[in-house]
């Protein structure tokens, strides 16, 4: 199971929540779909995805660790 969290910054870089939703239901499909062409059963389900409060520092794996619950977290980052 997933959850797809999002600050102010990226949810600005991806326009509307809308599209923020919809890049987050792609990057469960295309995970999703190379599991199915590496053979592997394991499957990603988005449980959640909302805006949270927080201002990004920058430093993808600061704000991961600052963050970090018990659940999987797909982190969209928009300078990759």
């Amino acid at each position: 199971m997933s959850c797809g969290l999002y600050g102010g910054r990226i949810a600005g870089a991806g326009g509307t929540v809308g599209a923020m939703n919809a890049l987050i239901n792609l990057a469960v499909a295309e995970t999703n779909q190379s599991y199915i062409n590496s053979n592997i059963t394991q499957r990603v389900r988005l449980v959640h995805s909302e805006q949270v409060t927080y201002t990004e520092s920058g430093d993808v794996c600061l704000d991961r660790d600052r963050v970090r619950t018990r659940v999987m977290v797909i982190w969209m980052v928009s300078n990759c």
